[in-house]
């Protein structure tokens, strides 16, 4: 099992809900062929990050709210 941390924090939820009454929860999982070798990888939550992270990755800081699941980035070999 591959835990994907957030790109700018510890956290490690992968859907929320800040209307909701239900705490954040790990719902999304990457599947991937395993003859690659993983890498690197990230949760994206754009909210969490500063204007300069922002403008090299060309996003908004609410692009993440288009949807309450949080976007799984990851680098294989």
């Amino acid at each position: 099992r591959w835990i994907l941390p957030h790109l700018a924090s510890p956290d490690v939820f992968t859907w929320m809900n800040v209307a909701g009454s239900y705490p954040p929860a790990m719902l999304d999982l990457l599947f991937h062929d395993p003859r690659l070798e993983p890498l690197s990888g990230y949760v994206l939550d754009s909210r969490e990050l500063g204007q300069a992270t922002l403008g090299q990755l060309d996003i908004g800081p609410e692009d993440s709210a288009a949807s309450d699941h949080l976007l799984l980035v990851a680098d294989f070999r």
